[in-house]
């Protein structure tokens, strides 16, 4: 016996659909067989959701996708560190 997927896992598998349609998957076995199709990446920055994190996890997310701000922080940030702070 093959299990083949069914209704919405079917849909998500389909070639044709474009990334921008939203769909809530759960099972995360057909999660990553859809990533795979699709062609989508998981964000590259971000936190394990805690319970309590989901807005500062969406906060930091915006941040990192403002290119100025994400390279100070990989190495500029060191040019203002006060090292003569008590």
């Amino acid at each position: 016996m093959t299990s083949k997927p069914v209704g919405k896992y079917k849909k998500l598998l389909e070639k044709d659909n474009k990334v921008d349609d939203k769909y809530v998957v759960i099972d995360k076995k057909w999660f990553e067989i859809w990533k795979r199709c699709v062609g989508i990446e998981t964000g590259l920055c971000g936190l394990s959701n805690l319970g309590n994190t989901c807005f500062m996890n969406s906060a930091l997310q915006c941040l990192s996708n403002v290119p100025p701000l994400t390279a100070y922080f990989l190495g500029q940030y060191e040019d203002h560190i006060n090292r003569d702070n008590p």
